[in-house]
C-alpha cells in the first residue's frame, strides 16, 4: 500500500513539476504563459526529460549531477547578492504579520507557510528508488539522503530568506496586488538580463528535478512488474538494450499527457 500510495505521488509529482516550471521557460523564451502555453511547455519539459532517462544511467547521472551544482551555486551566489546588495526589510520582518491575521486566527497563514517549506526538503526519499544500480548501497543511499536534507535544505533556505527580505512592497503581495513577487523582486534587484540568468539556473534545477522524479518512478513501476505484481508485467519489466526502464518511462509519459 505504501509503494503504491508512494508511486501515485511521483507520477502527480512529473506533471506537477513540469506545470510549475513551464511558466518561467516560457517568461524566457518570451511567450506569456497562458494555461495553453503552459500545458504545451510542460509537455515539451515531460518529453525532454524522458529522452534522458531512456539514454541510460551513467548520462542520467551526470544531468542530475550538473543539475545539482547549477541549483546549489546559484542558490548561494543569488541569495547573498540579494541580502547584500537588494535588501528591504530586516531580519526581524520574518516575524512580523504585517496586519495579517488582524481580527481572525493566524493559524491559516502559518500553515500554507509551513507547506511551502516543506518544498524545501521534498525529494530526498527519491534517492532511495536506485539503491539497486548504487555500489555499496548500505551506506551510500543514506549519506546520499542526509546530503540532500542537509545541503539542498540550507541552500534552499538561504534564498528563500534573500528573497523574503529583497521584497519591495510586502504589503501588494500580501494584497494579491502583486502576483509574481519573485520575478518582481528579481527583476528589481538585477534588471532583466539578471532575472532571465537567474530564470535559467531555475529551468536547469527544475529540469534535473523532473528527470530524477521520473527515474524514481520508472523503478518504482519497473520493481513491481518484476515481481508481476501489476498490470502489464510482461512488458513493464523488460529492460532496454542499455538497461534502462523504457517502457515504464513510456506510460510515465502518455498519462502526463493525458
Amino acid at each position: 500500500m505504501a509503494g503504491w500510495v508512494y508511486g501515485w505521488a511521483l507520477y502527480v509529482s512529473i506533471s506537477a513539476i513540469a506545470t510549475g516550471g513551464a511558466p518561467f521557460l516560457a517568461q524566457l523564451l518570451g511567450f506569456t504563459p497562458t494555461p495553453t502555453i503552459t500545458t504545451a511547455v510542460a509537455i515539451c519539459m515531460i518529453i525532454v526529460s524522458t529522452l534522458f532517462n531512456v539514454s541510460g544511467t551513467r548520462l542520467l547521472a551526470r544531468v542530475a549531477m550538473f543539475g545539482f551544482i547549477c541549483e546549489l551555486i546559484g542558490a548561494i551566489v543569488v541569495g547573498c547578492y540579494l541580502l547584500i546588495f537588494a535588501r528591504h526589510h530586516p531580519i526581524t520582518a520574518l516575524f512580523d504579520t504585517f496586519g495579517l491575521g488582524t481580527g481572525r486566527g493566524y493559524l491559516p497563514a502559518f500553515l500554507a507557510s509551513s507547506l511551502s517549506a516543506l518544498f524545501c526538503y521534498y525529494g530526498f526519499e527519491a534517492c532511495g528508488d536506485v539503491a539497486e544500480e548504487t555500489p555499496n548501497a548500505s551506506r551510500m543511499i543514506p549519506r546520499a539522503m542526509r546530503m540532500t536534507i542537509y545541503v539542498g535544505g540550507a541552500a534552499a533556505m538561504w534564498v528563500c530568506l534573500g528573497l523574503i527580505l529583497s521584497v519591495p512592497d510586502m504589503h501588494a503581495v500580501i494584497a494579491g496586488k502583486d502576483t509574481d513577487p519573485v520575478a518582481t523582486v528579481l527583476r528589481a534587484a538585477m534588471g532583466e538580463w539578471g532575472f532571465r540568468a537567474v530564470i535559467a539556473i531555475v529551468m536547469v534545477s527544475f529540469l534535473s528535478c523532473l528527470i530524477s522524479i521520473q527515474a524514481a518512478a520508472s523503478r518504482l513501476m519497473f520493481a513491481y512488474a518484476r515481481d508481476r505484481m501489476i498490470a502489464g508485467s510482461a512488458r513493464l519489466s523488460r529492460l532496454s538494450r542499455i538497461r534502462t526502464c523504457r517502457w515504464p518511462l513510456s506510460w510515465q509519459r502518455e498519462s502526463s499527457r493525458e
